[in-house]
């Protein structure tokens, strides 16, 4: 549900929440870390994501960097890494726009060896994705640091909205970059101060579509999500749809459909009388209606049936309608056929052209 979201990016957003806590090893959610992580303020919030970045010591970026592959775990620790690379971002002026090219150059000219070291440049397997050459000496430096700054500074940093970027657009490579003010409230070790958003109302239409702005607060799409079928995101908004299956989903994982109810009643404007009435029928009684395909025999006496029902196949018979009409279970008209031919009656089977057969 992350429009316009490249794979790396979508990667990223998915370590990242492991590595907070919000995610287990499988990429499900851990329900309980979610509830205290949406009690948070948003700024606490955007904090407790940048600190499970910067301090992990089992991520490593350099395996996030197009065009090489590390053979093997890297040996080195991510930490010092990450910090060698922000230190020199924390003396830019949030105003000025920065050559990314030239930021890159003044790091091998004045930092070389943030990542290797004297013979790290010799045993660190790490090879060029293209061609599969190992990619060894100072002479590979463009190709592997140069790169994990330009992974650095246009992946985690931007993502987390740390860092602005520019370039020609499309997928032209990026000109400048500059350093935002949240950037410095996160490396000055503080809380950002955030302005609250004003939140658009959700909207509920008749037919159970829900329209989510972006602007709504994070725990309530959260919240709402767990309750429906994910629809489309356009113009700024998420459409969800609130449909029998979703709501038996929420309930198997111990959520109430009271609380959706109470959820839509303090933040849309108003609430389809339809779809309130369905929900209230559905907290007191569950579903009211379903629709389904079934096998329906019909046949030419109660006798028939009463005699069906005596043979070995009354176990394919699933519920009756009526004095001479079943549903019987899917696939079982063959058996069903030979078992009515053996009690002395022929069988006729209608395609769905209402043809006999």
């Amino acid at each position: 549900h992350l429009p316009g979201v490249t794979d790396p990016e979508r990667s990223f957003y998915q370590i990242l929440l492991v590595l907070a806590d919000l995610l287990d090893e499988k990429l499900s959610t851990l329900p309980e870390n979610l509830r205290l992580y949406y009690d948070l303020a948003e700024p606490e919030a955007l904090l407790k994501l940048w600190n499970s970045w910067l301090v992990s010591d089992t991520h490593h970026d350099l395996n996030m960097v197009e065009g090489i592959r590390v053979e093997g775990a890297p040996e080195l620790d991510p930490i010092p890494v990450r910090q060698r690379l922000i230190a020199p971002l924390k003396d830019l002026d949030p105003q000025t726009w920065w050559s990314m090219e030239s930021f890159i150059s003044q790091i091998k000219e004045r930092f070389p060896d943030f990542l290797r070291s004297a013979g790290e440049y010799e045993t660190m397997f790490i090879r060029d994705k293209k061609n599969g050459t190992f990619l060894t000496g100072f002479s590979s430096w463009d190709a592997v640091e140069g790169e994990l700054i330009r992974y650095i500074l246009t992946g985690p940093l931007h993502w987390l909205g740390l860092i602005d970027l520019a370039g020609a657009g499309g997928d032209s490579p990026i000109l400048a970059f500059r350093v935002g003010k949240l950037f410095q409230d996160f490396v000055g070790g503080g809380v950002p101060s955030l302005m609250p958003p004003s939140p658009d109302p959700i909207q509920i239409r008749s037919k159970g579509e829900i329209r989510v702005m972006v602007n709504v607060a994070h725990k309530i799409r959260y919240l709402i999500a767990r309750f429906c079928e994910w629809g489309p995101y356009k113009a700024d908004s998420y459409y969800y749809f609130i449909t029998p299956a979703s709501l038996t989903k929420a309930e198997k994982q111990g959520l109430k459909v009271s609380h959706l109810l109470s959820l839509l009643k303090n933040h849309t404007e108003a609430i389809p009388p339809n779809i309130l009435a369905a929900l209230e029928r559905w907290y007191k009684q569950g579903i009211q209606a379903s629709i389904s395909q079934k096998t329906i025999m019909r046949l030419g006496s109660p006798a028939v049936l009463k005699a069906l029902k005596r043979s070995s196949a009354e176990r394919y018979i699933m519920e009756q309608l009526g004095p001479t009409v079943v549903i019987i279970k899917e696939g079982s008209e063959e058996k069903i056929s030979q078992a009515l031919v053996e009690l002395g009656f022929f069988v006729g089977i209608e395609d769905q052209t209402g043809s006999q057969t």
